[in-house]
């Protein structure tokens, strides 16, 4: 029985469509995800059943084996003319001497290649870099160490090799690092594929390279607070500040930039070019969650400035004075430390775009015409009183933003020293309020929810840590007077629900790590030795 026209013509139709990838790809070739797969000189590794072998990328994401390719071409040759059995042949031997000689080549990549194994990971921690290489085994080594629930340290990476310089984790536990050295993080020969700044993925353990111009830079000096060296938009994307040069020699110009990436590409939202006779210092800055960035500085011989750039590239100076800080509170506005001319803390309106006239924090009399927002009289008729008062809120050593919209800073110098005139606990906002808590000198603070995690001294000059609730305004001691240890970083961690920590012990002088449980309020204290960390973080 003939067919109907229309089964005819659709069978006509089917024929002529493109082959589809899957049907297109060779007898034996895989999909793998990219988490198994290496790029090579020439060729690509992939991971099948646990181990690494070479081959090629086919119709862009199958892989396609050697091994799978010569059994492919023996299996063609049997039915082969004698002529093509003999090329065949050929094409087999050759991809034979590529799998004797490539398979060790994947074998040493996929162990050079940068992974780590953080999913069960309380947080991150340094080792110093300069003190070798961390810890190392089965020929892993970094100084970067996951810190387990009870505040032990162990290795963070399952393969290759790095010296991390600094770690950071961003909103939705996104983790960065910021490599001493440029590192090559794929595990391929080709050496120009090194990598500055690198987001790790947790469930995976990949990194993936963000930045491979230039390093992040730190900020000058220490006298100030700094807001984080890679901060965010609401979208998620990065922004840092970092120099780099173009060209070389005497023709050569350093460029400074505050630069963000958005989908893979680069885009510098400040470009300082410091050529002969114009040298321009770039302090700090701050970016809101639409993008709005505010950096501050100074050109050699002047007082400095502080200046907004919108997201669409608009620029204004804000003021003509280098400020101490840049911070955002809860009220959205913007606020900076101010130690030119006289100290006092002002504010820039958002919703205006314009600096506020009026001080948000001074000190003044009450029959004087100008009245601050907050006034720090007569709190503060004696500036000798505290840190807070000797500078009326210009430096801080750090401030939180706790859930419920209150503002909170740790008055004073960013400084080892610790004088009388250091670390003074003060809200900002709403209102200026000095809460009582036990910890009278606040070297350190890490916001958990609307409580506020304190590191410091005691009246005693005893080294304690509290956790502050700044509803109720009650405090739990975490550690103790009596243990005595000098906290360096804490933060509230929700593997176990623990505020994991590092610091010094004085009874001894070890540094040590350490976790206290808030379900159990027990405390634990791990001993690192005579080398202290130099950063500690924790995933939310």
């Amino acid at each position: 029985m003939k067919r109907p026209l229309l089964l005819v013509a659709l069978s006509l139709a089917l024929t002529s469509l493109p082959i589809s990838f899957a049907s297109a790809a060779p007898k034996g070739a895989q999909k793998l995800p990219r988490t198994s797969l290496i790029k090579a000189s020439g060729y690509w590794c992939g991971q099948i059943s646990n181990q690494w072998i070479p081959g090629k990328l086919v119709q862009g994401s199958y892989f396609y084996s050697h091994a799978t390719e010569r059994a492919n071409i023996l299996e063609e040759a049997k039915n082969a003319s004698p002529r093509r059995q003999r090329a065949l042949r050929r094409q087999a031997a050759e991809l034979k001497r590529d799998i004797d000689s490539r398979t060790p080549a994947c074998v040493k990549s996929a162990k050079r290649r940068l992974r780590f194994g953080l999913k069960t990971a309380s947080g991150v921690a340094l080792k110093p870099s300069a003190s070798g290489a961390g810890a190392s085994a089965l020929g892993v080594s970094s100084n970067i160490q996951k810190v387990n629930a009870d505040g032990s340290l162990s290795s963070a990476l399952t393969s290759g090799n790095a010296t991390v310089d600094r770690i950071l984790v961003a909103p939705g536990n996104r983790l960065f690092v910021v490599f001493k050295t440029k590192t090559n993080i794929s595990g391929s020969d080709d050496s120009t594929d090194g990598c500055w700044v690198a987001e790790v993925n947790r469930a995976t353990g990949l990194p993936t390279c963000v930045e491979d111009q230039f390093s992040p830079s730190w900020f000058y000096g220490d006298v100030s607070y700094h807001n984080p060296s890679i901060q965010f938009d609401q979208a998620g994307n990065p922004y840092y500040f970092g120099q780099y040069s173009t060209c070389c020699g005497p023709t050569g110009v350093a460029h400074q930039v505050l630069r963000k990436v958005v989908d893979g590409k680069k885009i510098d939202v400040v470009d300082i070019p410091n050529t002969a006779g114009y040298f321009e210092v770039f302090k700090d800055f701050l970016i809101l969650p639409d993008g709005t960035a505010f950096y501050t500085g100074h050109v050699s011989g002047t007082l400095g400035y502080v200046r907004r750039v919108t997201p669409a590239g608009d620029s204004k100076t804000l003021w003509n004075f280098e400020s101490n800080y840049i911070v955002q509170f809860a009220d959205q506005n913007v606020y900076i430390g101010r130690s030119v001319f006289f100290n006092a803390v002002q504010r820039y309106i958002l919703n205006t775009d314009s600096v506020d006239p009026q001080d948000w924090i001074n000190y003044a009399l009450p029959e004087e015409e100008n009245q601050p927002h907050q006034n720090t009289y007569p709190y503060c008729s004696d500036p000798s009183v505290d840190s807070f008062c000797g500078g009326n809120g210009s430096s801080i050593r750090g401030y939180v933003t706790t859930d419920s919209g209150k503002s909170f800073v740790s008055a004073g110098q960013h400084t080892t020293n610790i004088g009388t005139n250091v670390g003074s606990f003060t809200q900002f906002h709403p209102t200026l309020q000095h809460p009582t808590t036990i910890v009278k000198k606040v070297w350190h603070m890490q916001k958990y929810g609307n409580k506020i995690i304190l590191m410091g001294l005691d009246a005693s000059d005893k080294n304690i840590m509290t956790l502050y609730d700044t509803d109720d305004n009650s405090e739990l001691v975490l550690i103790a007077a009596q243990d005595d240890i000098e906290v360096f970083h804490a933060q509230h961690s929700s593997t176990g629900n623990t505020i994991i920590f590092d610091g010094q012990r004085k009874s001894d002088s070890k540094y040590v790590t350490g976790a206290f449980d808030l379900d159990t309020a027990t405390l634990s204290v791990k001993v690192l030795g005579n080398t202290a960390l130099s950063d500690l973080a924790a995933f939310q």
